[in-house]
């Protein structure tokens, strides 16, 4: 069951405290949070409506802010969430990606406020648009695009200071502008449906796109490798572009009940390397669909009984998060939505000998260890890590024992167990009693490994954090911690001795 957090006890307070977050398990649903500011006055309430919200792209953080101005943190890794005082109303509420502990706030004057989240002071402005702000985008951590529906501006956030304005004529408006990915050109889709293609630094126009195919263009998205753009229109359709030749690969057909779309967004997916898969719909009847891009079919759907308004995915593609029509900010596992459709059929089955069972068996499970081993091959886990700075939760201890070549030796561990000595380690104290054990057992095993561990104070702690991401492979665990410390010894006493050896 999803836990219901009202905040309404936490606003109007001088002082920012951090509260613990109490998430439970997801309901069916994949719905775990729901989020609600409602004052209630006797027999009726009154509802104080979420307005914008928006992830952090490095961590796992959200922002969401009310009609009145509150804006709410949510620290989905760290369980917490707090309060900020209310500042303005906002136009447009987003993380910084040159600090991620900053979001950019605009208000209706058309001034941008740089905001700390956690102490909620204002440590940069940006004063330069006439009109409010309806969006901002980033192309390098420090450089920032603000968008009205008359003017763009482009801001170095080192110095607070804008780099370009990009002025209309009076009869233009902008419907959307952003940066691509990559590249970090400026796109620009005017109310006319034409598209325009700014080069950055120059800005020459480097691209025109005018097609009588795109009609009412509602919402553009990139993946993350910036090779395609995806451009959805009021017909339901999506069309591809290419990026490095700017032309339509092909256009998909929706289904029939999604009879207009509000907004695309790519999800991301673990190993995925940005060429991203699977596409957010939200439909204009307020229904969020998961679109298989390569097979063209809807994989689940979100819908509540009010619509939903907004969305947004965090930058790993665990969670992603929903306005809705009556206020209230739901936040979603995506585990459920984004599984990809398996089609099993029944074979005629072949009655065969126990030894080409086997046989077939065993060469189906070396073909799986050789496409793993490619899979994860060095080169390709360096590059996920330089991409996303973490790999995937339910991926880590796979991947680990890959790249620590861990030999899984079972028989040998066996006898660690049976031959253990006691830890000598008798002041530990956790709440997790099933973690205080494991961390014995492990601390016993590597001291009958190696005797000297046992004099070694600071070892429960050094061990500590493998027992939290290994404790239900106890295996994988001993062998990894034994990796890790036979590695640092190669590395710190060879130098060690050259040391000695110097006097």
């Amino acid at each position: 069951m999803q836990y219901n957090l009202n905040i309404n006890l936490y606003t109007n307070k001088e002082e920012i405290s951090k509260q613990v977050l109490q998430i439970k398990p997801p309901a069916k649903d994949g719905l775990f949070l729901q989020v609600q500011n409602t004052v209630e006055k006797g027999a009726l309430k009154q509802v104080r409506r979420f307005i914008h919200l928006c992830f952090n792209r490095q961590e796992n953080v959200l922002v969401t802010s009310d009609h009145t101005g509150n804006i709410v943190v949510i620290d989905l890794e760290r369980e917490k969430f707090w309060v900020l005082p209310a500042i303005s109303l906002c136009t447009v509420l987003k993380f910084s990606a040159y600090n991620a502990g900053e979001v950019i706030l605009g208000v209706q004057t058309g001034a941008l406020y740089i905001i700390n989240i956690d102490t909620c002071d204002i440590t940069g402005e940006l004063l330069c648009h006439n009109y409010p702000v309806v969006d901002v985008s980033f192309s390098l951590p420090y450089i920032c695009l603000s968008a009205s529906r008359k003017e763009a501006v482009i801001w170095d956030l080192r110095s607070n200071s804008k780099i370009q304005v990009l002025s209309l004529l009076d009869d233009c408006i902008l419907k959307h502008v952003m940066f691509t990915p990559i590249v970090g050109d400026i796109l620009a889709c005017f109310d006319d449906n034409s598209i325009v293609v700014w080069k950055y630094g120059t800005y020459e126009v480097s691209q025109e796109i005018q097609s009588k195919s795109l009609q009412s263009i509602k919402s553009i998205t990139f993946t993350r490798n910036g090779r395609a753009m995806v451009l959805a229109d009021r017909l339901s359709q999506l069309t591809i572009f290419m990026i490095d030749t700017w032309a339509a690969s092909h256009t998909l057909t929706l289904p029939e009940y999604i009879m207009s779309i509000r907004k695309i967004a790519f999800i991301p997916q673990p190993f995925d390397g940005g060429a991203n898969k699977v596409l957010g719909i939200l439909s204009g009847g307020g229904v969020l669909y998961f679109y298989n891009m390569e097979t063209e079919e809807i994989l689940n759907k979100i819908s509540n009984k009010a619509e939903i308004l907004k969305f947004d995915c965090s930058g790993d593609g665990k969670y992603v998060s929903c306005l809705l029509h009556s206020g209230e900010c739901c936040i979603y596992s995506t585990i459920k939505y984004t599984r990809t459709k398996t089609n099993s059929r029944s074979a005629q089955r072949v009655p065969k000998s126990r030894d080409s069972v086997i046989q077939k068996k065993k060469s189906e499970l070396a073909n799986i260890q050789k496409q793993m081993n490619e899979y994860l091959a060095t080169d390709r886990l360096v590059a996920i890590l330089k991409e996303y700075g973490e790999y995937p939760d339910s991926y880590r201890l796979k991947i680990w024992a890959q790249l620590l070549q861990l030999p899984n030796n079972k028989k040998q561990y066996n006898n660690f167990i049976n031959h253990g000595s006691p830890a000598p380690f008798e002041n530990l104290h956790l709440d997790n009693k099933l973690a205080l054990l494991s961390l014995k057992k492990l601390l016993s095993n590597l001291i009958t490994w190696c005797p000297h561990f046992a004099h070694v104070t600071y070892m429960p702690v050094f061990v500590f954090p493998f027992i939290k991401i290994f404790q239900n492979e106890p295996i994988v665990c001993f062998e990894a911690v034994c990796s890790i410390i036979c590695k640092l010894y190669h590395k710190l006493i060879r130098k060690l001795a050259i040391i000695i050896l110097s006097f």
